[in-house]
């Protein structure tokens, strides 16, 4: 089973059940799923993890959180990180933060990027 395949008897196109523990865990194994996958330097689970934290649907809402994972992705996937400041799903974020806010997500990006560079 995937992080994203349903436990039996979840309809996954359906509003989740938050009510049902199985949803509650399977919820919670997916994001420490795409966590761990994170912390290795994989970029997709960093933007689905910055989608998650920005929409607040399957963890609490955490604006600088989705920020730090989509400035890292951004950082793994193109050489020129200087060019992040210009991405779209950055700008987004970015407009809901302090300027102390964004500076501590892009340090937190950039210690994500070097632990996971050293881990590998």
């Amino acid at each position: 089973m995937s992080a994203y395949e349903a436990p039996e008897g979840i309809v996954p196109t359906k509003s989740a059940d938050m009510n049902d523990p199985r949803t509650v865990q399977w919820l919670k194994d997916t994001v420490d799923y795409l966590t761990q996958a994170a912390a290795k330097g994989n970029p997709l689970a960093m933007i689905n993890l910055a989608t998650n934290y920005a929409q607040g649907d399957t963890v609490p809402q955490n604006i600088p959180l989705a920020l730090t994972y989509e400035i890292a992705a951004f950082m793994q996937m193109h050489s020129n990180a200087a060019l992040s400041d210009n991405a779209p799903q950055i700008i987004r974020l970015t407009s809901q933060l302090t300027p102390d806010q964004i500076a501590i997500a892009k340090a937190d990006a950039a210690a994500l990027i070097k632990f996971a560079s050293s881990s590998r």
